[in-house]
């Protein structure tokens, strides 16, 4: 008899239940350590390197050449160029430097001048004082103190004389040495200078490319020389090879946009400084 099959189709049935088991389960994990190796291979980066640190000196030439007329916000003769450049120190190079700098660095102020009977008399290292009592070649306006702390109670009057600018920077290079701070020199100076009957400390006659020389050796050195006659850059190549420690420090300021190009000056001066 042939085999037959049924086929029914039923709905899903389905049945539903709840079981709730509480229980409390604390798993413990314990782990022997048999070796660790340190491979050269690791990369941990570069450890961070600390800031330089900087000594700044700036000089202010205090000579009567210096102290010509100057335009000061587009007004000609405005001011005279000794009390405008201590004006623009505090106003635009004190902060921009703390600003850049901070507490990494040191500050200190000299105007120089010169009195011209004396400077053959003149001891090397004397600290300026001419030999005779009261009269000065240079003085300290601000003593070197931590940069930003470094602030002006008032304005100096200028020494008035001739322009010893070889003698001050003899005095310099005696008093500093190379070290591992940044020494940066700035000089707001006109171009005319007097070298006639210095000597050195050997008791020879001062040679101005020597000094000049020695002092880039030791500083990171920007003149920054002002001029009424743009016509007329006396000395411009002993200034830019020889008494710049590059050429690119060498800034130029002349009198009938005075204001303008020494902020110009001391802004670029301070973008060089990390």
């Amino acid at each position: 008899m042939p085999r037959r099959e049924i086929c029914v189709t039923s709905p899903e049935v389905a049945m539903h239940g709840e079981i709730n088991i509480h229980a409390r389960v604390a798993v413990v994990t314990k782990a022997k350590l048999d070796d660790i190796r340190i491979g050269g291979e690791c990369l941990c980066g570069p450890a961070p390197q600390p800031k330089p640190e900087y000594d700044v000196l700036v000089l202010i030439d205090g000579s009567d050449s210096y102290n010509n007329k100057v335009s000061i916000n587009g007004e000609i003769d405005a001011g005279d160029a000794f009390e405008a450049t201590q004006e623009i120190i505090d106003s635009d190079l004190i902060p921009g430097l703390q600003q850049k700098l901070g507490d990494r660095a040191t500050f200190r102020l000299l105007q120089f001048s010169g009195i011209k009977q004396l400077e053959g008399a003149y001891k090397p290292g004397s600290g300026g004082a001419a030999g005779t009592s009261g009269l000065l070649h240079y003085k300290e306006e601000v003593a070197k103190t931590s940069l930003d702390r470094a602030t002006r109670q008032s304005y100096s009057e200028g020494l008035d004389g001739n322009g010893q600018l070889f003698l001050v920077l003899q005095d310099l290079n005696l008093e500093y040495q190379k070290t591992s701070r940044n020494q940066i020199l700035v000089i707001v100076s006109d171009e005319e200078w007097d070298l006639k009957k210095l000597q050195t400390p050997s008791g020879r006659v001062a040679d101005r490319d020597e000094i000049a020389t020695e002092t880039a050796s030791k500083f990171a050195t920007y003149p920054v020389i002002v001029r009424p006659n743009e016509l007329a850059d006396l000395d411009d190549d002993f200034i830019a090879n020889t008494l710049a420690s590059r050429q690119s420090n060498y800034k130029k300021v002349f009198t009938k946009s005075f204001d303008k190009q020494l902020k110009k000056a001391f802004k670029e001066i301070i973008a060089d400084l990390e």
